[in-house]
């Protein structure tokens, strides 16, 4: 079962991230899909989110930003710090350590196809949650670069760890807003800086 959120939804989201993240910037997106815990999906254990803007910028440059792997900082406001953990500065098994307010999170690479697609796990939710993984996909459109972020959580029958799943997965989704925003405009600000 899929659920296009509404207006009444998004204003919630609205909400709830700027209590949560303290400053929220405003942008339109093509769609967001909260994804329920289908039979299927019970099965599978997993709890799903994803989210597509259009972003005015070919892909090799929005790849250019997702690629800078340590400087997530730089353009999701929500992140007060990101650096790097690993020797390795991209690619597969490339960490760094994200602090939002007062939680630490580790996100350590497992897929990296330049100009295409990345994911990465995030570890250090709390422990009913586990560890959540994220996906940006970029495909090229007329308009510049589609962006699809999708984040899985592992879920549960236990009806504790559904709800906590179903929690982080919002928080997520709230995330995944804020990083799409600083995306489109650090892809916008660098697209400037070239063209002067």
């Amino acid at each position: 079962m899929t659920l296009v959120a509404s207006t009444d939804l998004s204003e919630r989201l609205v909400e709830s991230t700027t209590h949560w993240a303290g400053k929220l910037l405003l942008t339109t997106f093509e769609s967001i899909t909260l994804t329920t815990f289908t039979p299927r999906q019970m099965r599978s254990l997993m709890a799903t989110s994803s989210m597509d803007i259009t972003i005015n910028a070919p892909p090799e440059d929005v790849w250019a930003i997702l690629a800078d792997f340590p400087a997530i900082s730089m353009w999701v406001p929500m992140i007060q710090h990101s650096c790097l953990i690993t020797q390795e500065t991209s690619g597969v098994g490339a960490a760094r350590r994200v602090q939002i307010a007062q939680q630490a999170l580790i996100e350590t690479v497992t897929v990296w196809e330049p100009q295409r697609r990345l994911a990465y796990t995030i570890e250090g939710m709390p422990p009913i949650v586990g560890i959540a993984t994220t996906t940006w996909t970029l495909q090229p459109s007329p308009k510049g670069t589609r962006v699809t972020i999708s984040t899985e959580i592992p879920s549960s029958r236990n009806p504790a760890k559904r709800f906590a799943a179903a929690k982080a997965l919002e928080r997520m989704s709230l995330a995944a807003r804020l990083m799409t925003t600083g995306l489109r405009q650090e892809a916008a600000t660098r697209g400037k800086k070239v063209a002067q």
